[in-house]
């Protein structure tokens, strides 16, 4: 997932938490103090993007997650470390 992507995603499903436009969402935003994103919204944010991109994310990840643009690095990071799975098949 590209960086715009996740960019795209994350504001996405801000808004439709917080109720803004997602151009109104910059990533330098801060999801508790500026956007009211409490423990519980950031929990159906992180469960929201399980949904989206097939990623786990654990729930201590929240902590490090303070802004728009940690959400955005993390999912693009996430993406990046994942391998597809294979299966191996014995002949």
């Amino acid at each position: 997932m590209t960086s715009d992507e996740a960019t795209a995603l994350v504001t996405g499903l801000l808004a439709r938490h917080t109720g803004l436009e997602p151009a109104a969402i910059s990533l330098d935003m801060h999801l508790q103090d500026e956007l009211g994103i409490d423990s519980v919204d950031a929990a159906e944010l992180l469960v929201s993007l399980e949904q989206q991109t097939s990623m786990a994310f654990e729930l201590e990840a929240l902590e490090d997650l303070a802004t728009v643009s940690a959400v955005v690095a993390r999912l693009v990071g996430s993406s990046a470390e994942a391998t597809p799975r294979t299966e191996v098949v014995e002949p």
